[in-house]
């Protein structure tokens, strides 16, 4: 069989990626956060690097620094060309692919055929992925992609380290991670999967004694399905998830004991190294968000409450969101971007997933290694199955950065069990191919699925059909695509769907569709019942920016136009008036000057001129403005 060389296998990745891809650059701008995005972008007038690292700000959610930057580029540079804020996220993940590609080729340095195609395959089934689909074609998903970036990159220094035990290493290994973190806080796990990387690497398997190594196998095979069909059975019929992990602490005795003869010198370092490994990730995000943020936003402590407050519920949760991630990873049908809710039945997959981990700890290894590093990966999502952070308790996009590492660790399981075996050479040939085949079918159908919000929350729907949420954002992209009927039934459906909150967006959508319909009588008066409801700053906010959208369709002397014209006037004057801050006045003489009504637009932008403290950078165009009118 011919050698392909390693430049010509990364030119076919990059070929790979970008051909399955390449639909996504021409993607709309996702409805879902993307949008707010795009319009708050475009209301910035200079790059600020000091309030984008230090926002100081009170009720601080997400600290992403590093999105902030690209999408200050984005703003400045391509001036948020749609296509170009896709294509970034596409080269994202090829960057990524390609650190893997580097990775395995350090993993797999034999001479032999088929080890110099391993790495090759591995790359290009995480290229392929499914699962990775939401992170590449959601423009906030770049959080993801560039976590993975420094995630990845960390992982090739380390494995390096452990060849030349150069001192340098370690700087670059620690500002890799820490660009990660910057883009996305989970990244901090890895200071946690560094421990297991540099412990088990060294440690493999096989030193599970000689001779009577196939007689361990057996045993520790007995044991372990004993005590997950004890474990499963308490689950199944008591719900005691107490006892659950009463069994599963007995289970890690067990194999301590088992294990003691061959691993008892290392034993103590190991679960030390841990212990410590763990409270250095936990202390170094919370010691950022302290510096950076003079408050957590409410969900944080509510989320940390309930952990402590039912710690057996958390961990009951937790097994589950483990078994849903795992089997996504195997099985990553069906695709769906809102996953609220998951059968119980993972929880069993959960608890066979952290007995198989209790046991990696024991025999340590490369392959172990991984396994847990992907685990430690997914870690910080585990929270969020609560439902007290996100929108979503479950997402594909949480996963993205565990896809490498178990990639990773089945390749070395498939080279070890296919050496020197042509027969299992060509089975797993074979596989890996009608893997990539499916692979790669899903994931460009899918690219199809986002590149428009029609196609892609109508799928949403059908497969969150109780989500309100997501019937709301399929209602507005009926309405931007003239379906009013089809919105209207929606509003019908989402009317019967239970829900805590008030939420206006429902109502406000339905009122502008009253004014498409030719009924601005109607229109009003339900805007006025959603006002008399919920009255904030939001909720103002976001009616000016539906009848900016509304009014752009309709020419000036349509009475839509006319009458979208009188509700922004209106809504911008109370929201100077609730709030004091005369930028809203700055903002309504833009949207009268861009109207035509220069004499107006000339007074409001006086009026802000004069209100706006001196360090605002508007209080300069206002006065321009007014000067220039």
């Amino acid at each position: 069989m011919p050698t392909i060389r390693k430049p010509f296998q990364i030119l076919l990745l990059c070929f790979i990626v970008l051909s399955v891809y390449y639909v996504a650059m021409f993607s709309e701008i996702c409805l879902l956060d993307d949008r707010d995005v795009v319009v708050s972008l475009s209301n910035t007038e200079q790059i600020n690097l000091k309030a984008i690292f230090f926002p100081h700000s009170a009720k601080g959610e997400y600290y992403r620094p590093l999105i902030g930057v690209f999408y200050m580029l984005d703003r400045f540079v391509y001036d948020l060309d749609p296509r170009v804020m896709h294509f970034e996220n596409i080269l994202f993940h090829l960057l990524n692919v390609l650190l893997v590609f580097l990775i395995a080729s350090q993993l797999h340095k034999t001479n032999t055929t088929h080890s110099r195609y391993i790495p090759f395959f591995t790359a290009l089934l995480f290229a392929l992925h499914p699962m990775a689909t939401e992170s590449v074609n959601w423009i906030s998903g770049r959080t993801d992609l560039l976590a993975g970036i420094g995630v990845l990159f960390a992982t090739f220094i380390l494995i390096k380290h452990r060849e030349n035990r150069s001192w340098w290493y370690w700087p670059a290994i620690v500002l890799s991670v820490l660009f990660g973190m910057l883009a996305k806080e989970t990244a901090v796990a890895f200071f946690l999967a560094i421990f297991f990387i540099i412990k088990m690497f060294a440690i493999e398997s096989d030193t599970v004694g000689g001779d009577s190594k196939p007689l361990q196998w057996r045993s520790i095979t007995i044991a372990t399905a004993a005590f997950y069909i004890a474990a499963a059975l308490v689950a199944l019929y008591t719900y005691s998830y107490f006892s659950v992990l009463l069994i599963m602490i007995v289970y890690a005795f067990f194999m301590h004991t088992k294990f003691n003869e061959v691993l008892q010198h290392r034993s103590l370092k190991v679960w030390g190294g841990l212990v410590i490994s763990l409270l250095i990730s936990v202390g170094l995000f919370f010691l950022i968000r302290k510096t950076v943020f003079t408050s957590d936003v409410a969900s944080i402590p509510r989320t940390l409450m309930l952990i402590t407050s039912d710690p057996i519920y958390a961990f009951k949760v937790f097994t589950g969101a483990l078994g849903f991630y795992v089997k996504e990873f195997l099985i990553p049908f069906p695709l769906n971007l809102a996953i609220r809710e998951i059968d119980p039945l993972y929880e069993l997959l959960g608890i066979l997933i952290l007995l198989l981990t209790i046991l990696s700890l024991q025999l340590g290894g490369r392959v172990s290694s991984l396994i847990i590093t992907g685990l430690c990966m997914i870690a910080p999502a585990l929270p969020l199955s609560l439902g007290t952070v996100t929108w979503t308790a479950f997402a594909e996009r949480y996963i993205y950065l565990a896809i490498p590492f178990w990639l990773l660790a089945a390749s070395i399981s498939w080279s070890s069990c296919i050496d020197g075996k042509k027969t299992a050479q060509a089975i797993a040939v074979t596989s890996i191919v009608l893997l990539v085949i499916v692979f790669g079918r899903t994931t460009f159908n899918r690219n199809i699925t986002w590149q428009t919000n029609l196609a892609l929350f109508e799928d949403t729907v059908k497969k969150s059909p109780s989500f309100k949420i997501t019937r709301g954002l399929y209602m507005l992209t009926l309405y931007e695509n003239e379906k009013y009927d089809e919105a209207l039934e929606q509003y019908r459906i989402a009317s019967t769907l239970q829900s805590f909150v008030y939420d206006e967006k429902f109502d406000i959508l339905y009122a502008l569709i009253q004014m498409k319909k030719g009924k601005p009588v109607e229109a009003k008066k339900i805007l006025t019942t959603v006002l008399q409801k919920k009255e904030t700053t939001n909720v103002l906010e976001s009616l000016i920016i539906l009848l900016n959208t509304t009014r752009a369709h309709h020419a000036k002397n349509d009475p839509v136009h006319q009458q979208s014209n009188q509700l922004i006037i209106q809504y911008y004057e109370k929201l100077y008036s609730k709030t004091g801050d005369a930028i809203y006045l700055y903002r309504l003489g833009q949207d009268l000057m861009n109207n035509g009504n220069k004499t107006e637009a000339k007074k409001f932008f006086s009026k802000a001129a004069n209100e706006l403290p001196e360090v605002s950078e508007f209080k300069v165009y206002a006065r321009n403005l007014a000067t220039k009118l």
